[in-house]
């Protein structure tokens, strides 16, 4: 059968830039046989401009991004389905070609792309600029080792129709619905690949309160995907490796963040700095300035590494508190602030998981006392009574609590 594509650009709003999506579909090599632009709860000149340049605008109303091409891929015709945000572009002409030739020389089912920032002049374009080139070089080609790609990007992929439409589309009900579609072809055995050295080109967060709510949503989203899987682990030893790696990586992450604000409190009394946490600084910094430069040259990685210190290191923070928030709280995001203006709704603790956590954290508290009166350590008794007392006392159900008060 001969390769056919046709190319879903899910868009909200964007007629600043679709102009140039479009465009890029259309340039490529191996022709498109039809551009379908889902235009969804547009209220500027997103259709217009599309129909102009050539596509076929589908007008929906649904506020959904997986569901605008669920409902665009019931009218695919063709044998491959390619994705394009439409504040992004194809690099190169040769972007299917490239793609279309790696998914039939290993039976891919879908395929991501490289991704790269618009440019690299902003703070978050060059955070974005090291992250992802270092991950293209590290996390993509490890996890095509292990046979289990973790996500196929949103931004841009390519995807067999059959294989898309066995595992039910794009769920609608998943927040990164990118991560769930690799492990729904993962595990149906039509594997997920990436494809190195070709890109698209994507805008990135223009300000600190873009930036929260897109980390919000990812973080939230890996946690989702994974407790929702979780049930692969020790089944799938592809799944085991890459997964239960990321897992290890984000504890390691957490341990050093509460060592380092353990020792700055104490000033670093207990603690040699400069050899330990100085030289693993070092290392992190020089095997992430290595493979970036590999895709971004020397010069531009060292440019734009200050910026992704300083952004990276926060995101990373802020994504830790996201993990312990769904996995440990079991509080969960379930709608968040993108271009939809939608209302950002966390659901609240259980009851039984707040006593649950009270009655574990009492118990590590006086544990913990116990033991520092045994070794005669009166701080680490003290402590121990602070947090048999804290714990469960913010345990307690205080919005509960504060609307009897004012029933009261």
């Amino acid at each position: 059968m001969t390769n056919s594509v046709t190319v879903l650009i899910p868009a909200h709003n964007e007629a600043d830039f679709i102009a140039i999506a479009v465009e890029s579909a259309f340039s490529q090599s191996v022709p498109p046989q039809k551009v379908l632009v889902i235009a969804d709860s547009c209220t500027d000149g997103t259709a217009r401009i599309a129909a102009e340049c050539g596509a076929e605008v589908i007008e929906v109303g649904f506020a959904s991004k997986p569901r605008s091409l669920n409902h665009a891929l019931e009218r695919v015709t063709t044998s491959h389905v390619a994705l394009l945000d439409a504040d992004g572009y194809f690099a190169s002409r040769q972007v299917f070609d490239t793609c279309l030739r790696v998914m039939d020389e290993h039976g891919y089912g879908g395929v991501c792309l490289s991704v790269t920032p618009h440019s690299s002049t902003g703070l978050f374009q060059r955070s974005r600029a090291v992250e992802w080139a270092s991950a293209h070089r590290i996390s993509r080609i490890v996890e095509t080792w292990h046979g289990w790609v973790a996500v196929l990007s949103g931004s841009a992929g390519l995807y067999r129709v059959d294989d898309l439409r066995a595992v039910g589309g794009w769920s609608a009900d998943s927040l990164c619905e990118d991560v769930e579609l690799a492990l729904k072809m993962n595990r149906h055995g039509r594997p997920a690949g990436f494809v190195r050295g070709e890109f698209v080109a994507v805008r990135d967060p223009r300000g600190w309160r873009e930036y929260w709510a897109q980390t919000h949503r990812w973080a939230s989203g890996w946690a989702q995907a994974i407790d929702k899987h979780k049930g692969l682990f020790f089944r799938s030893w592809g799944f085991t490796k890459v997964f239960g790696a990321m897992m290890v990586d984000s504890a390691l992450l957490a341990a050093g963040y509460v060592s380092l604000l353990y020792h700055l409190a104490t000033g670093f009394t207990e603690f040699d700095a400069v050899r330990w946490f100085g030289s693993w600084f070092l290392v992190m910094a020089a095997v992430t300035l290595t493979t970036a430069s590999l895709q971004l040259g020397v010069r531009r990685a060292l440019a734009c590494y200050p910026a992704y210190l300083l952004v990276g290191t926060l995101g990373t923070a802020f994504a830790l508190w996201v993990m312990f928030r769904e996995w440990v709280l079991g509080r969960h995001l379930v709608s968040w602030t993108g271009r939809q203006r939608r209302r950002t709704v966390v659901t609240p603790i259980s009851d039984r998981r707040r006593r649950a956590l009270g009655l574990l954290g009492s118990g590590a508290g006086w544990g913990t006392a116990l033991l520092g009166a045994v070794r005669g350590d009166t701080g680490l008794a003290a402590a121990g009574i602070a947090l048999a007392v804290a714990v469960p006392f913010a345990a307690l159900p205080w919005r509960r609590i504060r609307r009897t008060l004012l029933l009261v």
